[in-house]
């Protein structure tokens, strides 16, 4: 005899509709979560590239104030290589590691005058690398030099 039965084999409509929405769904975050992982990581790439120009302007200025050539009172905001030709007095080369093209620089030195003390006493220099418009896409570096008098009387 045979029965009326139903075989129930395979899935439902109903249930592949819902495993495509799951896989869809998780494929979704995945590629958000990569592409926030593929900001961090050129973010993060930037900062140290602003780093290592910090370290190179700043150490550019204590070798001329070293050298007996102090830096002159200023304010400039232009692309590294015309602030560091601004600050050495000798020509440079600088690391082939190093990419300068989307930075800017801007550099303030001012004398910070403590009082009691002549204003000349201490010499503030502020360094901003830039490299785009928001303030998560800056580094800033204050340098505080002070006056030598025994080099200087």
């Amino acid at each position: 005899m045979l029965s009326n039965q139903k075989l129930d084999s395979g899935f439902t409509l109903i249930e592949v509709t819902l495993a495509i929405v799951i896989l869809a769904g998780s494929l979704t975050i995945l590629l958000g979560l990569q592409s926030a992982i593929i900001d961090r990581t050129v973010r993060d790439n930037n900062q140290k590239q602003a780093v290592m120009i910090a370290r190179l302007i700043l150490a550019a200025i204590e070798s001329e104030e070293a050298s007996g050539n102090p830096l002159p009172l200023q304010q400039t905001t232009a692309p590294i290589d015309d602030v560091l030709q601004s600050i050495l007095s000798t020509p440079f080369e600088l690391p082939q590691t190093l990419k300068l093209e989307p930075f800017e620089a801007t550099l303030l030195v001012a004398y910070a005058g403590i009082p009691g003390v002549a204003e000349e006493a201490l010499k503030r220099i502020d360094l901003t690398i830039s490299w785009g418009e928001s303030n998560q896409e800056r580094l800033d570096v204050v340098l505080f030099i002070p006056f030598d008098e025994k080099e200087n009387a």
